[in-house]
């Protein structure tokens, strides 16, 4: 995947998609109420403990967002994850003596009133990403809840959370250690240009591709086999056969009993009908047909079911997609003939039986050449698909025409993939591709790509049919930005991997819905 489809698609790391939010949001659940008789342990990292009522502190902030029980589940397990992580970080930053001063504490909180931050609130964890991307400037803090405190009402918000300025500070202080730890390293990385001019390129360079899909299974009756082939694969592994009818017996070679059937239903699937009533009607109803009336006939007048219209008309019914209790009133009565009045689960019903057709199974000795000539059939299948691709393939590029002489006799035909970038790793309805795409990216317009390319299990032959090159006459003037946003990016990334690292090397374990790691 590209630098720049990475940038776009982001992470589900908890700690990249919101460095320093979460950990402001984690750290004020921490040191408020940390430890205590009632306290039971979630987490243990290095010997140290992460305690529930932490965990409780933090998803009293974060939980909000949260709306079923599954939901605040998971999110109590990334919170700890958080929690878990932020910990190891303070480790690093003692372990490397990094020390942070009063007057960073000072000024850290002094920004904070300031008219452009104060707390910035938002009301679930999901606009923690919007206020990361931009509302929140580098530096300052994120808090969750529901309104905007600004200066004033800083002391009064510090109350209704129960925190003293003394323990407030000392998490302010927490926080910047564990900032700087994640920038020690990645302050180092740069981009250099002409990685970010081949970024340019990448996401402003369009291209048109006409593809065709070749899948086995199109290929599959084609392949012929002979009776001595036949024979041969019988002889030398009848297990496989065997096999192969086991697995299709229930599917395939095995057939429910059938019934082309009408039916008169009344329905008594309401609370309160008077049931003796309503089979006293359909009694009625059958004297009318003994009298005469057609079955069809009595079904268009009386029937209170959709398919009256169609004189009861329920089209062949299979024995397993009929209630038990109709299926044997069905199978137990002579073709032309009705049942008896059948108790179901709508009401009272009776069927005519236009005709009926008996279960049967096919028999091994039955079929087993059949399933041996299929099995031939798929095992050759991928070959002479390739040798068809190869065909195609040839073809396209004496003519520089898709040959829809070849491809329609298969209902094969060409897919049009638009503006797709050179940084692409995907196609549209065919998926990953990015041998395909690598090569399609340095191909000119018009240009069938040389090969015959496997993608998800199915062969591919392209055409770049159109190509839009990039404008570099504004690259001058996006190239500070584009190199601003992919620098945070690999700091970003320079900063999760450093954070997967440190716990790797951690003894950490989780006694919250997680085994030890």
């Amino acid at each position: 995947m590209s630098l720049m489809e990475k940038m776009r698609g982001g992470t589900d790391s908890f700690l990249l998609q919101a460095v320093f939010a979460i950990i402001v949001v984690s750290f004020i659940g921490w040191g408020l109420g940390n430890d205590g008789p009632k306290t039971s342990e979630v987490a243990n990292v290095d010997g140290e403990r992460i305690t529930s009522s932490q965990l409780e502190r933090t998803m009293q902030w974060v939980g909000r967002g949260a709306t079923t029980d599954a939901e605040y589940a998971s999110l109590q397990q990334q919170v700890l994850s958080g929690l878990i992580e932020q910990r190891v970080l303070l480790n690093e930053a003692e372990r490397l003596g990094i020390e942070v001063s009063g007057e960073e504490v000072e000024y850290t909180i002094q920004r904070m009133d300031g008219p452009t931050f104060g707390l910035i609130i938002v009301p679930n964890p999901d606009d923690i990403l919007a206020a990361v991307n931009g509302m929140v400037p580098k530096g300052e803090m994120l808090f969750v809840e529901e309104k905007v405190y600004k200066k004033a009402k800083l002391d009064r918000f510090l109350a209704s959370r129960g925190m003293d300025e003394r323990v407030f500070r000392e998490e302010v202080y927490k926080y910047l250690k564990v900032r700087k730890v994640l920038e020690l390293g990645s302050l180092a990385v740069h981009v250099p240009p002409q990685d970010v001019k081949r970024a340019y390129i990448e996401d402003n360079t369009s291209l048109t591709l006409s593809w065709v899909g070749l899948p086995t299974g199109a290929f599959v009756s084609d392949v012929p086999v002979t009776d001595t082939e036949l024979q041969a694969l019988l002889a030398s592994a009848p297990e496989r056969v065997q096999a192969s009818y086991d697995a299709q017996f229930e599917r395939r070679f095995k057939q429910p009993a059938k019934a082309q059937v009408r039916m008169i239903l009344l329905k008594a699937d309401i609370g309160g009908m008077d049931e003796d009533a309503t089979r006293a009607r359909l009694d009625s109803i059958l004297a009318e047909i003994d009298a005469g009336l057609p079955f069809e006939q009595a079904a268009r007048k009386y029937s209170e079911d959709l398919n009256a219209v169609d004189g009861g008309d329920l089209g062949e019914q299979t024995s397993q997609q009929m209630e038990p209790a109709v299926s044997e009133a069905i199978f137990g009565t002579e073709a032309g003939q009705r049942t008896d009045i059948v108790r179901t689960n709508r009401g009272f019903a009776v069927f005519l039986v236009e005709s009926s057709t008996p279960a049967s199974e096919q028999s091994f000795d039955e079929v087993k050449e059949l399933v041996a000539k299929e099995i031939l059939q798929k095992d050759r299948a991928p070959a002479f698909a390739q040798e068809f691709a190869d065909q195609v393939l040839a073809s396209w590029k004496a003519t520089g025409q898709a040959p829809m002489d070849m491809l329609a006799p298969k209902l094969l035909m060409p897919n049009t993939a638009a503006d797709l970038k050179l940084n692409a790793t995907q196609i549209p309805q065919l998926g990953p591709a990015d041998q395909l795409l690598a090569e399609a990216s340095k191909a000119p317009a018009g240009e069938v790509l040389p090969e015959v390319y496997t993608v998800g299990g199915t062969l591919v032959v392209a055409q770049v049919t159109s190509r839009q090159d990039a404008d570099m006459s504004a690259f001058d003037t996006e190239k500070v930005e584009l190199e601003r946003q992919m620098t945070l990016f690999l700091r970003q990334s320079f900063q999760q991997q450093w954070s997967d690292d440190l716990q790797a090397q951690a003894k950490i374990e989780r006694y919250l819905g997680a085994s030890a790691q």
